[in-house]
This record gives C-alpha cells, sequence and structure tokens, in this order.
C-alpha cells in the first residue's frame, strides 16, 4: 500500500452552466442540450495542504475552535485548483490562476468549491 499522496494526482469535478438572458445557473447534470460543461481539477491535497487550509479556516467563537466554512472553501480553491476549461468570450482559454479566480462568478464557485469538498478529505 501507498500512504503518500503523489504530486500529480488530481480529481476532476465537472459542473454544467446553463445560461438564460444575462443569468447563469450552474448544475451537476445538463438541464438541456445547450448547457455548456466545466470542468475543474484538483490536487489531491497532503497532509501539509490540509494542515494550511485548516488553520487559516479556524476561528474561535466564545473560546471554542470552529471551521469557517467560506474560508474553507476559499483556501481549498486557492490552494488546490490546478485546472479548468472556462473560457473567454472569443473562445480562448482563460489562465487558472487565482487572480481570475477572484473575478469568477461567485455562484459558479461556490458550487466548485462545495463539489471538491465532497469528494476530498481535509
Amino acid at each position: 500500500m501507498n500512504f503518500f499522496v503523489k504530486p500529480d494526482d488530481t480529481i476532476a469535478i465537472k459542473i454544467y452552466a446553463h445560461q438564460n438572458g444575462d443569468q447563469f445557473e450552474f448544475f451537476d447534470e445538463p438541464k438541456t442540450s445547450d448547457d455548456e460543461p466545466l470542468s475543474f481539477s484538483f490536487r489531491r491535497p497532503n497532509y501539509q495542504d490540509s494542515t494550511a487550509i485548516l488553520s487559516v479556516a479556524q476561528t474561535f467563537v466564545n473560546g471554542e475552535m470552529q471551521l469557517n466554512s467560506v474560508i474553507l472553501a476559499d483556501q481549498v480553491v486557492r490552494q488546490l485548483l490546478v485546472g479548468w476549461s472556462l473560457k473567454d468570450d472569443n473562445g480562448d482559454p482563460i489562465a487558472c490562476k487565482y487572480s481570475n479566480v477572484a473575478q469568477a462568478n461567485p455562484e459558479l464557485m461556490r458550487m466548485v468549491a462545495q463539489k471538491i469538498l465532497n469528494v476530498i478529505k481535509i
């Protein structure tokens, strides 16, 4: 048995985007044939990643430690997202870097974070 996480070990998730006018909706499965599949690739977390993510996401309320779910989700995306299929209006790939993540649709990125948190163990 190998108990170590390989640096190139990744997890892929897919989300479907549906556009209705200027609004977007995001789903686990396509609702129509026009829905666009969006792929996201995350590096599998190792112990160092887990410790770094959890240490930033913990807060203390009335002396009790709690995990802040918003910070946890943000840290997972910041530290583990390594690729995506997002493109600009001209169909050109958008670089997967945090400055672009910060400009992404918040509803999309929350769903991405939720999906990866359902798959990985931090």
